[in-house]
This record gives C-alpha cells, structure tokens and sequence, in this order.
C-alpha cells in the first residue's frame, strides 16, 4: 500500500543515504534496469520540488531516461542494501535483469509507469524538466580528479518530484 508524505520530512535521511547509494529505477515498455545513485540534489527549481541525477551518457540508464522522460529514486532509509546497491551500480541492465540479480521486488511506482524497488521504504516519482549535458569546459575550476578526467562525462536531469511515498 502507497501512502503519501512531504518528501522534504524525508530529506535529511534521503541526503544521508546518497552518498551510499540510492536505487534509481527506469523503464520503457518492457525494459526495466535499476541503478545506484550517489550523487545528486534535492532541492526547489521553477518553484517545483526537484531531484537533480547525474547520468553518465554510456549508460543504459541515461537512453532510457531519455526516451521516457521520467525515473523513480527508490530509498533504503531502515535497511541495509549496500550488496545490491554495489551490483546494480557495476553491472549493466543492457544484458542483466537487476531485479532477479539482486533479489529485489519490481512494484509499479504510485504515478508513473517506472518501476520501484518495493523492498525499499521511501520513494521518489521524478518527472524530467530539463538536461543539462556538462562540459568539462563550463567548469570554472579545473579539476584534476578520478571523477572529471574519464571522458565520458555527464548528464544533469533536473526532475519534479511529482510524488513522495512510503510502501506500508
């Protein structure tokens, strides 16, 4: 059973498990693929709540964001999935259905026509509102980390959070 919440009641547990990993989930017909994301933003942007994910263009995750304009963000926020979390980012959906890899249960989210990773407790439906593909060239400061210097840099989906829902 869906239930609704303010997803801000939520933010500092979300920000506290990002930089371990949160499910973001994507689809296209039949298509599913999860993968692990640790970097983003959670914030107001056009006066909509909004989630900001950082997409590597390579990935299969960023063809199908591009094709169905829309990710879920699924997050373990009262167990721990650090295993599956590990998988779903090193391994690709092109040839590997996450789902069965990791054991973990496809629910169809609250809004959109994504799937969740029902075995996670909160969860996020995210409308895309705008791409941002990042240049190393806009950077003002040049950086020479393991992040910046791998040519395949990435795409910023900036995205509504069109709703915030726990799995009871």
């Amino acid at each position: 059973m869906y239930c609704g919440v303010d997803y801000s009641f939520y933010t500092e547990k979300f920000l506290r498990q990002l930089p371990k990993g949160v499910f973001l989930n994507t689809r296209n017909g039949s298509i599913a693929n999860i993968t692990t994301s640790r970097w983003g933003s959670i914030g107001i942007m056009w006066g909509k709540p909004v989630f900001a994910a950082l997409i590597k263009p390579s990935r299969f995750t960023c063809g199908l964001i591009e094709k169905t304009g829309e990710f879920t963000v699924s997050v373990p926020v009262d167990r721990d999935f650090t295993d599956e979390l590990l998988i779903c980012g090193q391994t690709t959906g092109m040839t590997t259905d996450k789902f069965s890899e990791c054991n973990l249960t496809a629910m169809k989210s609250q809004t959109l026509e994504t799937f969740i990773v029902g075995d996670c407790r909160l969860h996020l439906d995210c409308k895309v509102l705008m791409k941002n593909e990042m240049k190393m060239e806009a950077f003002l400061e040049k950086s020479e980390n393991e992040y910046c210097n791998r040519g395949d840099f990435y795409n910023l989906y900036y995205a509504e959070i069109v709703s915030a829902y726990v799995v009871e």
